[in-house]
């Protein structure tokens, strides 16, 4: 894809230049399907991880909760 003199002297680069119309639609359209299928996927993560977050702080307060009535019973 070389260019030759004459066709930078009549300026036939800029009519060479971009994509098409349906070059573009194709691509924001696969974006969209792509965003569509990931954004559900991703919202159902967080929610487990905060839920599986908020069951180990539980387990550690119990864990330190017991630890601490072991040592000291008059404060059970």
């Amino acid at each position: 894809m070389f260019l030759k003199e004459q066709d930078l002297r009549d300026g036939r680069l800029n009519s060479q230049r971009g994509f098409t119309l349906i070059e573009l639609l194709t691509v924001m359209t696969t974006i969209g399907i792509l965003a569509g299928i990931v954004v559900p996927a991703v919202s159902g993560t967080k929610e487990a991880s905060n839920e599986a977050e908020v069951r180990g702080k539980a387990r550690l307060y119990c864990a330190g909760r017991g630890q601490r009535l072991f040592r000291r019973p008059e404060l059970g």
